[in-house]
């Protein structure tokens, strides 16, 4: 399940339909870690089309498309990461429909000792101004230029006691910016000390 939103946009003079979504993280398997924001399997084949069409077209502008850091749970196996997507809506006031899931009962828990995953599966609206709104399941927004429009996927369970991850796997996934070097050592108890002659972080 993913967050999404959907409005209708003037361009070129013709009512068109914006849409968007944020996929989350899978949850581990007993084998391997979850996949990174994947769609529900329900719109598998469907591909997110490149941001730039739109902003030559729209008074629309895409702010972030990102993983969540550390919001994967962490497991001997790590659970997938959650996503991150940002818009700024640079037009007259308009409505925004938005629907996620999953949002006040967290049910991406972990397996086997695994830890449950991070984020949340929501819809912000931050203001021009400064304020920040945030959203439940269904919301009808209404937006004002200069508003930004955030809609989050929340990460996948782990699998596993997180102390048994692979050193070597989790200094993969601190230098891909996965997981954060604060919780590499809180979670999974790797210590990075110090780089190597080839540029690696040694650790214990």
């Amino acid at each position: 399940s993913a967050t999404g939103f959907s409005s209708w946009l003037n361009i070129d003079g013709q009512g068109t339909e914006f849409d968007d979504l944020a996929p989350i993280g899978l949850g581990a398997t007993a084998v391997g870690d979850g996949a990174n924001a994947l769609q529900n399997p329900c719109i598998a084949g469907i591909v997110l089309g490149e941001a730039e069409p739109w902003e030559a077209r729209a008074p629309v502008t895409k702010v972030c498309s990102e993983l969540v850091c550390d919001s994967g749970g962490a497991g001997r196996q790590r659970g997938g990461l959650g996503s991150r997507v940002a818009w700024r809506f640079d037009v007259e006031p308009l409505m925004i429909n938005t629907t996620a899931q999953r949002v006040f009962h967290r049910i991406e828990k972990g397996l086997a000792g695994g830890m449950p995953g991070g984020g949340t599966s929501e819809a912000e609206l931050h203001h021009a101004d400064g304020r920040i709104e945030r959203f439940g399941i269904r919301a009808d927004i209404p937006v004002t230029p200069g508003d930004v429009i955030v809609i989050n996927g929340a990460g996948g369970g782990g699998n596993g006691c997180p102390l048994e991850r692979e050193i070597e796997s989790v200094q993969d996934d601190v230098d891909a910016g996965y997981v954060s070097a604060g919780a590499a050592v809180e979670t999974y108890g790797v210590v990075f000390e110090e780089y190597d002659a080839v540029g690696r972080r040694r650790t214990q």
